[in-house]
């Protein structure tokens, strides 16, 4: 594997994680 496909890779989970983490704080907001 490549530096540049394992930095996709990083870019690809961040953008997933950060999704998660947006959605997970609208559901907190909702709840309280």
């Amino acid at each position: 594997m490549t530096s540049e496909q394992m930095l996709t890779e990083i870019r690809e989970a961040n953008l997933t994680y950060l999704m998660l983490s947006q959605s997970l704080i609208r559901q907190d907001k909702a709840q309280a």
